[in-house]
């Protein structure tokens, strides 16, 4: 959803160049929706803001002020000629999707003075459409992997790995299913560790009452929330850090 904060006209207009805050209005919120995807998909903000401002260049827009909050919001600020206008605009939830970081990333690079609001639409429009670059079953399979991976680097036996395993995957399913719903980012993080942690404790009491060896350890636990440790957002925080 964005909303219009504010649409104010200069006080002296340029010399020869028409007023149009309607066409400025649609081309502030196309782009704001190009850096909601940008940030959905896992950019850092820096990144953003630079991608925008090429963007905005070959709009014809001649200043471009962002501001990305912590929190999940964007405002933004265009001025063309003798018009501002401010939108503000909330992005959540956020995710982590490199396939599409890569097509707005090329989109941005490709542009070209002359770009209109409509032709930006429909890219943005056919890059949405695209489906994901793995199934759900794929990923889920991936992170269940990677946690029985996890749980055996640090001396879990086989039952252990199993859980992990088994966890991961049912932990990264429910993850991808509700962010899909756009539901809150922090309440699917604390109830996909809890539902993570929860079968491995399952599949590990399940496993001992079948009479096959289960350590008491923790390495097997914490290995089923692997898929909740922020790797990608992590570095695109820093990276945001460094360029402050």
């Amino acid at each position: 959803m964005t909303d219009i904060v504010r649409t104010a006209p200069a006080a002296t207009p340029l010399v020869g160049q028409a007023a149009d805050p309607a066409a400025l209005t649609q081309a502030l919120e196309t782009l704001m929706h190009f850096g909601a995807l940008m940030l959905r998909a896992g950019n850092a903000a820096f990144r953003v803001h630079q991608w925008m401002n090429r963007l905005a260049r070959a709009m014809g827009i001649d200043a471009l002020a962002i501001h990305i909050a912590i929190g999940g919001g964007m405002t933004a600020t265009a001025r063309r000629g003798s018009e501002h206008v401010t939108l503000a605009s909330e992005i959540a939830p956020l995710g982590i999707n490199a396939s599409r970081l890569g097509l707005l990333e090329h989109l941005a690079c490709e542009a070209r003075p002359g770009l209109t609001t409509a032709e930006l639409a429909a890219k943005l429009k056919a890059i949405e459409a695209e489906p994901p670059f793995y199934s759900l079953a794929v990923t889920a399979a991936a992170v269940g992997a990677a946690s029985g991976a996890f749980s055996f680097l640090n001396s879990g036996g086989p039952s252990e790995i199993v859980a992990a395993f088994i966890g991961g995957a049912v932990g990264q399913s429910l993850r991808s299913l509700l962010f899909r719903y756009r539901f809150n980012q922090y309440a699917v993080t604390a109830l996909c560790a809890v539902v993570a942690s929860g079968v491995y404790v399952l599949v590990a009491h399940a496993l001992a009452g079948a009479g096959l060896p289960v350590s008491p350890h923790a390495a097997g636990f914490i290995s089923s929330a692997l898929f909740l440790v922020p790797g990608f957002p992590l570095i695109a925080g820093l990276l945001d850090l460094v360029q402050h």
